[in-house]
This record gives structure tokens, C-alpha cells and sequence, in this order.
């Protein structure tokens, strides 16, 4: 991610480009989904939305984990504390809504005007941060994956669409890619020093099994009749999802995942899609409260560094004194 990159990323043409295959990729997936949900019935839908109050209090701790996760990993950095808790909320809605990596582009300017951080310095940490993400969720991706096959449970799949398990196979490749990357050229990627790299990977591993643990409780509580080993096979199947690139409006795309695997599950396909709607749905109204209260709130620039000072005192990570 350096400047050279983020350039070409910005040509007209290629927004352009980025803009259209993600409008043609979220009306397909919106489009397949709404055919899929009129066939079930709107009614039945209806009548199958959660009730259970455990499964709306781990809606409110899943979406609140990831801000706070990364609030706590840039404070080493950046010097931040919870009053960034919105930038970051902010950061989460523009990668869900938008597409994959508009939400880091959205962090590099609101720390480019408040931190008071050279260009390159700030590139360079978000380009660690997110590389250590993709590499704690790939291993816990690939221990899913792993899990799953040894299990036996594969005969799940049995009747789902070839295309989603293409998809599936093509996740596991990016996923063994990126932790191959990483692993043999680590010192050559990465900006900030061993102990700090274990440090923000380890808290992007915590705050993902606690997540996937808190998902687990979410299913469980709407549909507490199907078996743990159909709810590994959701969370394989969602971790795989996220491990693909520029995908765009996260939330639609879930949903769609949810309706797809549904007749794999134990439980009434009306029920199974109902919930997996009224988690999409209650996330893009979560979204759009977070997203207007969060646009009142407004930082004072920070003196910019100039970029010789800050790259030559300063070890790539850290604050300036």
C-alpha cells in the first residue's frame, strides 16, 4: 500500500471500474436474494423473526468488538483513546456498506488531519494492522475449514449450489496465500517490529474467536434445535465469504449466504431465513443510526509532521514524542 499504489487506485478510470462491479455485484446479490425470500413467503418470515433477547444483546456486543478491538490496537500506535471509538465505527460502516477497504482509506484521512502523522508512516501502519487481520483470520479460517472436513461434516453441502462451493475453494486459496505470504516474507511486509506484530495479531485473534463464539450464541438462541456442527459449517462458510476481496455491501451479501445454506439446516427454511434477514437487517439499521450520530461529532486537525522528520526520528508505528 504505498503511494505509488494508492495513486493508481485513485485514476478516475479505475473508480470508475471498482464502482460498477460493485453496484452490478450488490443488485445481483439483492436480486437473488429477494426471488429466494419470495419463494419461502413473506408471511412465514414474518412469523419466524427471533424473539429471544439473547439474540439481539449479541447483535449489540458482535458490532461494538471489532471498533473496540481496534481502538485498543492503534492507541499503541497512534496514541488514540476511546474518544476515536466513532472514527472507527465509521471505519467498520464504510467496509460493510461500501466495499472492502473504502473503511482503511476513511481512517487514512481522518488520521492524516487529526494525528498530526507523516503520509507514509500512517500508510505503512494501516497496511501492518490489515495484513495481520487478513493473517489471524485465515488461520482461524483454516482451522474452521479443517475442523469441518474432519468432521465428516461435509455431506451437509450436499445440494447446495456448485458456485457457492467454487467461492468456497477459491476463499481457502486467497487464505493459504496471504498466511504463506506473510510467513516467508514477513520482515519485508511488515513496518513494525516483531513484538508489536504478535501483539496487534493476537488481539485480531481474540476479538475473532470471541466473535465467532458470540455468533454461536446469536444462531443458537433464535434456533436452539439445530445441531453445533450445522453452526460450524454457517461459520466456515461466513469466514471463507469475508476472505474474499472488494466485496461489496457485506450485510446483503450474508443475508444471501444465510437464504443459500438454509435448506442444509435443521430447522424449518422459513425460520433459518427469517433470522438470517433480521440480522442483515437489523445491522444495516444499526448502520445508518451509528452512521448519522457519529457525522455530529467533529476533531481538530493535528500539525502535520513533515514527511523527512517524522520517517527519520521516528521508528514506523510509534508516535512522535
Amino acid at each position: 500500500m504505498d503511494n505509488a499504489v494508492m495513486r493508481h487506485l485513485n485514476t478516475a478510470r479505475v473508480r470508475r471500474v471498482l464502482n460498477l462491479a460493485q453496484k452490478a455485484t450488490g443488485i445481483a446479490a439483492v436480486g437473488f436474494l429477494g426471488v429466494k425470500l419470495y419463494h419461502i413467503g413473506w408471511n412465514e418470515l414474518w412469523a419466524a423473526l427471533p424473539r429471544a433477547p439473547e439474540f439481539y444483546l449479541a447483535f449489540a456486543v458482535i458490532y461494538i468488538t471489532a471498533p473496540l478491538a481496534e481502538v485498543f490496537i492503534y492507541s499503541g500506535l497512534w496514541g488514540i483513546g476511546l474518544s476515536a471509538l466513532p472514527t472507527f465505527l465509521r471505519k467498520r460502516i464504510y467496509n460493510e456498506i461500501v466495499i472492502d477497504y473504502s473503511g482503511e482509506a476513511y481512517l487514512y484521512l481522518w488520521a492524516k488531519r487529526t494525528r498530526g502523522i507523516a503520509d507514509r508512516q500512517l500508510l505503512s501502519t494501516i497496511k501492518d494492522v490489515n495484513l495481520l487481520s487478513g493473517v489471524a483470520s485465515n488461520a482461524v479460517t483454516l482451522v474452521l475449514v479443517a475442523g469441518f472436513a474432519a468432521g465428516g461434516y461435509g455431506v451437509l453441502l450436499n445440494g447446495v449450489d456448485p458456485n457457492l462451493i467454487r467461492a468456497v475453494a477459491i476463499a481457502s486459496s486467497v487464505a493459504v496465500a496471504v498466511m504463506l505470504a506473510v510467513m516467508l516474507f514477513g520482515s519485508h511486509l511488515l513496518g513494525v517490529g516483531a513484538g508489536q506484530a504478535f501483539r496487534i495479531g493476537g488481539v485480531h485473534l481474540v476479538r475473532m474467536v470471541l466473535i465467532l463464539v458470540l455468533q454461536g450464541v446469536q444462531w443458537g438462541s433464535a434456533l436452539p434445535q439445530v445441531p453445533i456442527s450445522q453452526w460450524v459449517m454457517f461459520l466456515t462458510a461466513q469466514m471463507l465469504l469475508t476472505r474474499l476481496p472488494f466485496i461489496p455491501n457485506r450485510d446483503v451479501m450474508m443475508m444471501w449466504l444465510g437464504v443459500t445454506l438454509a435448506p442444509a439446516i435443521a430447522a424449518p427454511q422459513a425460520h433459518v431465513a427469517s433470522m438470517f434477514v433480521a440480522a442483515g437487517a437489523l445491522s444495516l439499521l444499526t448502520h445508518a443510526g451509528v452512521f448519522a450520530a457519529t457525522a455530529l461529532i467533529r476533531e481538530q486537525p493535528a500539525k502535520v509532521l513533515p514527511e523527512d522528520e517524522s520517517s527519520s526520528e521516528q521508528p514506523v508505528g510509534e508516535l512522535p514524542a
